[in-house]
């Protein structure tokens, strides 16, 4: 890393995705609503919450995280596109565990997204991210 910003940046992340790591743990998907949009609404969350999984639960693993760069691309791209438009035909309000769920989904993406930007990049020195705990890299 070639600035200090950059490493507190990382070490933040970090520590975020360790907490989200802990709290996937707890997560409960909730019952399939019956209406027939909410029901489509938690069909993709369940995809992307076990698909996300994947990935946050060895974000920390460098080989594994360039082999699932695409995928986590997918999932910014295509996965939460999906789940935003079918969140707009549906109350989320109505539905609070998918509510939650939606957030913690989003949110773990977004940051795994920056997290991967930050570590991928050219400029990140290897030995920088050994102080940071990385010893798969």
């Amino acid at each position: 890393m070639e600035n200090r910003d950059e490493v507190e940046k990382l070490e933040e992340i970090i520590k975020t995705l360790e907490q989200l790591r802990i709290i996937y743990k707890n997560v409960h998907i909730g019952e399939i609503p019956e209406d027939e949009d909410a029901e489509e609404f938690w069909g993709e969350l369940e995809l992307a919450t076990g698909e996300t999984a994947g990935i946050l639960l060895s974000y920390d693993n460098i080989d594994h995280l360039i082999k699932t760069k695409d995928y986590l691309d997918f999932l910014d791209l295509v996965r939460l596109k999906n789940l935003k438009n079918l969140a707009e035909k549906i109350n989320l309000e109505d539905y609070p565990q998918m509510h939650l769920n939606y957030l913690f989904i989003s949110h773990a993406i977004g940051l795994l997204q920056r997290y991967a930007q930050l570590v991928l990049k050219d400029r990140c020195k290897k030995g920088n991210l050994r102080k940071l705990g990385f010893n798969k890299i």
